[in-house]
């Protein structure tokens, strides 16, 4: 919300363009097409461990070249084996579990070859053949470049496409929802925000860490798959499992930092701020008590900062660039703790001074300012830290601002 030359705020604009959506609605139709294909040729991998070998004679091989748009070339195997399945002449043309078309010019060569000196020798192939579905078969049970590439670029594609579509969804109903409460009050934008209820702002820590744990686990278990498919596969590439082992960093990092985050919320809990007033109005002196249900002991020290960023956009499209910095910071190191004796809380009082000629709290333009207060405190085993956001307005009328009784 921002104020118009006659001084009155103007109305919480749409939030992210819903074009947004339909730009990342083929991103994510590809990338779970992708995923779904290449789950399929995992699935068949697994699955393929307990078909019978079964001798096949090989009809015909073919090593092809095919040239992308670019130039790019890439290979394949076309080849045709007859085998026997209690006593019916069964036929196949599966090669690999994944039929495309890769780089990999040394490995498919290396099979070509194989199969041509069966083809001349007359000499049975040990294909796989399903016990279940006989007439499905293979002749060689690999991961293949196609394999990994495949889930990988998918996976992309699908986050892209997901945090697009879901982003934009959940930005209009948001944003509907504060346009329809300052519509009710569009003198105190506050209340339209809906965070400060009860003179009480939460610590970002809980709905972040939901998020993140999943985003760790929906990555962990992704590139497990890979993981466990190369450590099966005894002829799996030097140059895959340092692929994969290289993605496997990733969601280490973020399972490592996840459990961090969750053994702080444990030891500390869900932190909150009771200020003494909403809004808290710029100019002017306001005070607040953080409630923590952990003792912190405040003897060392508990840091708190009051801080104002600007975050602005400049250019559109490839070319657009956000950039974040500080407008106002002030930091106090408190040491009093309102808890008393020997309960196992803690309440750190703070007060600061809002400067004047500041801007106020505005979520809805670019650039876009926000107010927030942190605390941090240095601690046996895991650090303290909490984050709050603020209610910091301009306020003319002093009647509109309401006072902790």
């Amino acid at each position: 919300m921002s104020k118009d030359v006659q001084g009155k705020r103007s109305v919480p604009n749409s939030g992210v363009p819903a074009c947004l959506a339909l730009f990342g609605l083929p991103f994510l139709i590809i990338g779970v097409g992708f995923l779904y294909q290449s789950l399929t040729l995992f699935w068949m991998y697994f699955q393929s461990d307990s078909w019978v070998k079964t001798p096949a004679i090989i009809i015909n091989a073919e090593l092809k070249d095919h040239y992308g748009d670019e130039g790019e070339k890439t290979y394949s195997i076309d080849a045709k084996y007859e085998y026997d399945w209690k006593g019916k002449k069964m036929k196949g043309n599966r090669v690999l579990i994944e039929s495309g078309s890769s780089s990999g010019f040394q490995e498919k060569n290396e099979m070509y070859k194989l199969l041509i000196e069966h083809r001349n020798s007359g000499e049975p192939f040990l294909a796989l053949v399903n016990p279940k579905k006989p007439e499905q078969s293979l002749l060689f049970r690999r991961i293949t470049t196609g394999m990994l590439i495949m889930p990988l670029g998918g996976g992309v594609f699908a986050i892209v496409g997901g945090f697009l579509v879901i982003g934009t969804l959940w930005s209009k109903w948001s944003t509907s929802r504060r346009q329809k409460r300052f519509s009710i009050d569009s003198e105190r934008p506050w209340r339209a925000e809906g965070l400060w209820n009860d003179f009480t702002a939460h610590g970002k820590t809980s709905g972040n860490l939901v998020i993140l744990w999943l985003v760790s686990l929906f990555v962990a278990s992704f590139v497990g798959a890979f993981v466990v498919g190369l450590r099966s596969d005894p002829n799996a590439p030097l140059w895959a499992i340092i692929l994969i082992g290289s993605f496997s960093l990733f969601p280490i990092f973020l399972m490592a930092y996840s459990s961090y985050l969750s053994l702080r919320l444990f030891k500390y809990g869900a932190p909150s701020l009771q200020l003494s007033q909403v809004p808290i109005v710029v100019g002017q002196k306001f005070s607040g008590v953080m409630t923590v249900k952990k003792r912190i002991f405040p003897e060392k020290g508990v840091k708190v900062t009051l801080l104002c960023t600007r975050t602005q956009t400049t250019g559109s499209g490839e070319d657009s660039v956000t950039t974040t910095d500080e407008v106002c910071k002030k930091t106090e190191t408190v040491y009093a703790d309102l808890v008393k004796g020997g309960s196992d809380r803690s309440a750190i009082p703070f007060s600061f001074i809002i400067p004047p000629d500041l801007p106020e709290r505005n979520i809805d333009t670019n650039p876009k300012y926000e107010w927030k207060i942190l605390a941090e405190a240095a601690t046996p085993g895991i650090d303290f830290f909490a984050e709050f956001e603020i209610p910091v307005y301009i306020v003319t009328d002093p009647t509109m601002v309401e006072t902790r009784v």
